[in-house]
């Protein structure tokens, strides 16, 4: 285990709690500003952690828990405690008479005795089907609660708890969905819970013949020592693929001419990079200064991904600057006047791929923040469009693309923007217009 020991221990629990949250958020703002999460809440440690990732992404406010006992449920009270400790509103459904009255209707008509697997499935698929009528009768998005290693054999109901709209653990381990947890200080005992399906009266592990820790373990390494598991988890894998796969549809080559969306749905576009910079804190708006909980270029961003639908790169120092607006201001000063280039947590490694790349960051000192060059200093711009954007006091682009012009070789700097940072909250139209007029060429 010595291997994965090492795995675990390089796995950033921190930066990646935080992507996921970012992700969260970003998915709601393409797929449902304003909507909510909806989570079908078992009391396990997966719709635990996709509950409290939502609370964080979004506040409690827009969060709300499912409990579907199907008759008794002994542990529903992990549920409860989950509700509680998370603070979020709730609903309780039975699903029993639903289930059993779709399992007499069944029987009534089908000449064959009907199949183990049938009764073991069909609550997993009724708790959808309510968790569904949940979220479209409160404006809410289905939280999907699986994870990599369930996924990778296959231990999920198709269209059950397979399910949803958007799946924040799909690629963690469940050891790495426990690092999670215990990240976001949710009580030990959801975190540690035993698994099971609720469908049968076996643990996870009991039905599938091997321990977690054994599956992640080859997962994330290819190392399995018992040959005998080993197989058991190829075979499990290969026979449930189909259960991560669109299902299978005939191509018919028919002409469409209809409008399949907007310009930046169609197939032909250019792939977007954007690459940002922005300051939360203490920042200097209509001559004062005021303390934002988002900064300006952060939401600008976020107008230019709904617009473009981008990959999006954030640079983010390894040294924080000051809070306070004046100490950051002599800070950035100084790193200009030295030509410093601030080390940054992560590098953006290439542009393979991208035809177009924006550039968004704040005014500071006639250009773009120091960090920002760091990143751009280590890419090759050769045939790349670049479009630079802008958040300001007053002072537009300025300089910014005579230094854009020297660091990206190879490159069109093409017609960029410039927003108030004032305005930047309120400027999605303006951004939308912008890409329709200069990238949608």
């Amino acid at each position: 285990m010595d291997r994965m020991k090492q795995f675990e221990k390089d796995f950033d629990v921190k930066k990646e709690t935080q992507n996921v949250i970012e992700w969260i958020r970003d998915f709601f703002h393409k797929n449902g500003e304003g909507c909510n999460a909806v989570v079908a809440i078992s009391g396990g440690k997966d719709s635990s952690v996709v509950a409290a990732l939502c609370v964080r992404a979004l506040g409690k406010d827009r969060v709300h828990g499912v409990l579907l006992p199907n008759g008794k449920q002994d542990d529903i009270d992990a549920s409860k405690l989950l509700i509680k400790h998370l603070d979020i509103t709730h609903s309780i459904i039975n699903i029993k008479e639903a289930v059993d009255s779709l399992l007499d209707g069944v029987k009534a008509e089908l000449s064959t005795e009907i199949k183990i697997q049938t009764i073991t499935n069909l609550p997993a698929r009724i708790r959808m089907a309510a968790t569904y009528a949940v979220a479209q009768s409160m404006n809410g998005r289905v939280a999907n609660t699986s994870n990599f290693s369930e996924d990778w054999v296959g231990y999920a109901t198709r269209y059950g708890d397979a399910a949803g709209d958007f799946s924040p653990l799909a690629k963690f381990t469940v050891g790495e969905v426990k690092m999670i947890g215990t990240y976001l200080g949710l009580p030990h005992e959801l975190v540690y819970k035993v698994p099971i399906d609720g469908l049968t009266p076996y643990t996870d592990e009991e039905n599938l013949g091997f321990s977690y820790a054994v599956l992640d373990e080859y997962i994330r390494t290819g190392v399995c020592h018992e040959p005998e598991i080993k197989e058991n988890i190829d075979k499990r894998h290969k026979a449930n693929l189909f259960k991560l796969s669109m299902m299978p549809v005939y191509e018919y080559k028919g002409p469409v001419k209809a409008e399949e969306g907007g310009w930046k749905e169609r197939s032909d576009m250019p792939k977007t990079m954007i690459i940002y910079y922005s300051r939360r804190g203490e920042n200097y708006a209509n001559g004062e200064i005021v303390n934002l909980k988002k900064g300006n270029t952060e939401f600008v961003v976020d107008y230019l991904k709904e617009a473009t639908g981008a990959d999006v790169f954030h640079v983010d120092t390894v040294k924080e600057y000051c809070m306070e607006y004046t100490d950051c201001i002599k800070e950035s000063k100084e790193e200009i006047t030295n030509d410093e280039r601030p080390e940054l947590k992560e590098y953006l490694e290439s542009l393979d791929g991208y035809d177009d790349v924006i550039l968004a960051a704040p005014n500071w000192h006639g250009t773009y923040p120091m960090p920002m060059f760091t990143q751009l200093e280590k890419l090759d711009f050769t045939g790349k469009k670049v479009y630079p954007i802008i958040t300001h006091e007053g002072s537009g682009l300025a300089d910014t693309l005579e230094w854009l012009a020297r660091t990206c070789k190879g490159a069109e700097i093409e017609e960029g923007l410039a927003i108030h940072g004032t305005k930047a909250p309120e400027s999605k139209d303006i951004v939308t217009e912008w890409v329709e007029k200069c990238m949608a060429k």
